[in-house]
């Protein structure tokens, strides 16, 4: 495709647009790509988080439950 573009430019004399229409395809695709790629990895960090709060919790609630069977 981009070959082709460039030879269509050279033919036209307009080279400079083909090459800024290359350009802005490809600045196109990569940001498609890197939307694709935070999407996949945004929930990790959620997981993650939900992990670690819900292991406080459970290390706190334990805590209690042993306290309060001492207690008694």
């Amino acid at each position: 495709m981009v070959t082709q573009m460039i030879a269509v430019g050279e033919q036209s004399g307009s080279i400079n647009v083909m090459l800024e229409k290359v350009a802005d395809f490809y600045d196109m695709k990569i940001d498609n790509a890197a939307d694709q790629v935070k999407s996949l990895i945004e929930p990790l960090p959620i997981v993650f988080l939900a992990g670690a709060v819900g292991g406080i919790v459970d290390a706190i609630a334990f805590l209690m439950f042993k306290i309060f069977e001492t207690v008694q």
